[in-house]
């Protein structure tokens, strides 16, 4: 099937060997999509008896089949498994870059199993795959670890990341691609730690994608990319982001205040709205790859005791776990709680989550 590779490395962390495998074309037909082909192979290979931090434990990562094309929104890639935070099925994914440069290195997935006897982080390019030392690594933070990888690497290497919670296995980590963009949902992250695994740095030198019709796909990326780019929610999303939703689920009652106790706060709807953040602390808009949309923040709080030094800004989740949910609408708190659980690697959702439970 055109635009897809058809393969995927298997790694096993407890010896370090790797090796590539071939999918059966009707796996791409009938499991369209990164989370769709991640369970299907889960649910052949897979397990909900064992424990999800078990070395046995499969870690899926799997491309859409647009993962690598240069339109807007396609550059997700889909992380998933067996839950650690629900002992179920669970899936996440994340924007940036990752997916894009998997697809470039010829792969569709990778699939981690076993336990490193060391911290370990998995080097992957041209077509070999290599697991090293970690050591160095270990118990350092997600920003410490993502900018000694690109200084150790270079900056086109796209990076995969989990901080220090995700090695105490908090069952809701996240793991972080290139310090900007997380899959933030279903503690994947405490999966990497329980197998040693730090990181998973990536590149490709090629650059070309099979495409059956090259001339009907640039007619078809450039006409949807241009509706996509004209759309009245790509505009909003580009000014304020997604925080731009806020203002209007606080009017319609759909922004949950102290533990859930309550849905109501005016106030929150201007000192919480993505307009707020934009004017207060924006620094520069971010783009995942392709995206014309650039829908993420580059914020910096400059001063006061939730300074925040440039680095990605809160999204919409963000701001709600860590605004009203705690019963706070200081938007500098939230910039800094949101920077402090990146750097630990924790999901920000389930944190203000914990959080607002704890104080309720």
């Amino acid at each position: 099937m055109k635009g897809n590779t058809g393969k995927v490395i298997n790694v096993d962390m407890t010896s370090g060997n790797s090796h590539v495998e071939t999918l059966p074309e009707e796996y791409y037909t009938q499991y369209i999509g990164g989370s769709g082909l991640a369970a299907k192979l889960f649910w052949e290979r897979g397990r909900f008896d064992i424990d999800p931090l078990a070395p046995e434990a499969m870690l899926i990562f799997m491309n859409g089949p647009f993962a690598g094309l240069k339109i807007s929104g396609a550059s997700r890639n889909s992380v998933a498994g067996c839950s650690p935070l629900t002992g179920h099925w669970g899936d996440s994914s994340c924007g940036g870059y990752f997916a894009p440069e998997l697809r470039y290195a010829g792969y569709d997935g990778l699939i981690i199993t076993g336990k490193a006897s060391k911290p370990s982080y998995l080097l992957i390019h041209d077509g070999v795959t290599q697991t090293l030392d970690a050591t160095e690594f270990w118990g350092k933070d997600t920003g410490e670890v993502t900018q000694a990888l690109k200084r150790k690497y270079g900056k086109d290497y796209r990076t995969l990341v989990i901080g220090p919670a995700a090695e105490n296995l908090v069952k809701y980590t996240i793991i972080l691609n290139d310090g900007h963009h997380a899959t933030g949902r279903a503690g994947f992250g405490a999966v990497m730690g329980s197998k040693n695994l730090k990181a998973i740095v990536i590149k490709a030198s090629a650059r070309d994608m099979d495409i059956a019709d090259k001339a009907a796909y640039e007619a078809f990326r450039k006409d949807l990319n241009k509706k996509i780019i004209e759309a009245l929610p790509a505009t909003v999303l580009h000014e304020d982001g997604t925080a731009a939703n806020l203002t209007g689920g606080v009017f319609a009652g759909d922004v949950p205040v102290k533990n859930w106790t309550s849905n109501l706060w005016e106030e929150a709807a201007d000192a919480l709205a993505g307009s707020a953040l934009t004017e207060a602390y924006l620094t520069k808009r971010s783009a995942c790859a392709f995206c014309g949309i650039a829908c993420k923040r580059i914020v910096e709080v400059k001063e006061g005791p939730f300074a925040v030094a440039e680095g990605p800004g809160p999204e919409y989740e963000t701001i709600v776990s860590f605004g009203t949910l705690i019963g706070s609408i200081d938007l500098a708190a939230t910039c800094k709680a949101g920077s402090v659980c990146n750097a630990l690697g924790m999901d920000t959702i389930s944190a203000g989550g914990t959080i607002a439970w704890a104080m309720e």
